[in-house]
């Protein structure tokens, strides 16, 4: 039940030979609480090399830290070759609210439930993986947020919950045996480039509108993509819209008013990689609210091919 709050820098700088252990001093006992950075004077925290096993969270009738690793109210941020394991009781492994994050090479594995819970916040995750969430591996409210060169596997309900009017940029990105691949929701914009879905269970995209102080439901829109070993396809309800072009597909998918196929998809081919040639993509409307977020990963795209190299 120990938990350790900082109310200023932190400098938690491990090795890969000696990394900082935030762990049960015997595996048997209950769960530990919480690591939490709260306020504006942990602005420029450092985590590298550490790793966070077995931990929960911390509530009382005043406030609640619902992960075991949480940071509120901060800004510049940053979590490096960092492991997060086996989290305990509580909704979320790593949650941010109201704060300016990254994450790179970072592993969340075996997640309760939420792996990484990111509200009002604006944040990127790159490189890093993801690996048998118990629910999300990533869960965005309201939030500004890049994916780059990363992988979620197995999660046991969406891989990406795009929700509540959040802006998200992914690329180069792997989506494989989640529940839901990616899922929009609530004003949400997604913008998927060079990433594959494979073997997803109920849909490999998943739109519409949940909550009804929303005036409007999700938007997907994947480009330079792979879809391979298909089940659920793609779906989008009234409110929302999936959009798919130059990508791969390897199962046909009709289209409609919702669900709408660029007329550069080769729909079962066998031509996986290589994309047709295609004018250079310009940066969408909805992303240029966060273009100096998202101009430095956008630029990486690659628009003669198809999928993670």
């Amino acid at each position: 039940g120990a938990s350790v709050r900082f109310w200023g820098r932190v400098l938690a700088e491990g090795t890969k030979q000696n990394p900082i252990l935030f762990e049960p001093k015997d595996k048997n006992q209950k769960p530990w609480g919480v690591v939490a950075l709260q306020g504006e004077a942990t602005t420029g925290s450092r985590f590298d090399h550490c790793r966070f096993d077995l931990g929960s969270g911390w509530k009382t009738p005043y406030f609640e830290y619902s992960a075991m690793f949480s940071v509120h109210d901060s800004s510049n941020v940053l979590i490096k070759n960092t492991i997060f394991k086996d989290s305990r009781i509580v909704d979320d492994m790593v949650h941010t609210v109201y704060s300016r994050i990254e994450f790179h090479r970072c592993q969340f594995v075996n997640a309760l439930m939420d792996a990484l819970d990111m509200d009002i916040s604006h944040g990127k995750v790159i490189r890093c993986v993801f690996r048998n969430s118990g629910n999300d591996a990533l869960d965005l409210m309201t939030s500004k947020v890049i994916v780059e060169r990363t992988a979620l596997y197995d999660s046991g309900d969406k891989g990406i919950s795009v929700g509540e009017n959040t802006t998200l940029l992914v690329t180069t990105t792997k989506f494989v045996r989640c529940l839901i691949g990616i899922e929009g929701k609530d004003s949400s914009q997604a913008y998927l480039y060079n990433s594959v879905f494979d073997s997803n269970k109920t849909w490999a995209i998943n739109a519409f509108k949940k909550n009804w102080r929303y005036g409007d439901g999700g938007h997907v829109f994947v480009y330079n993509s792979q879809f391979l070993n298909t089940q659920g396809g793609l779906n989008a309800d009234k409110h929302s819209d999936v959009f798919i072009e130059n990508s791969y597909l390897d199962k046909p998918i009709r289209a409609s008013s919702r669900l709408r196929i660029g007329h550069l998809n080769d729909i079962g081919s066998g031509n996986k990689q290589q994309a047709r040639k295609s004018p250079q993509i310009a940066m969408p409307e909805a992303l240029k609210p966060i273009e100096m977020l998202a101009l430095p990963h956008f630029s990486k795209i690659r628009i003669h091919r198809r999928g993670v190299e």
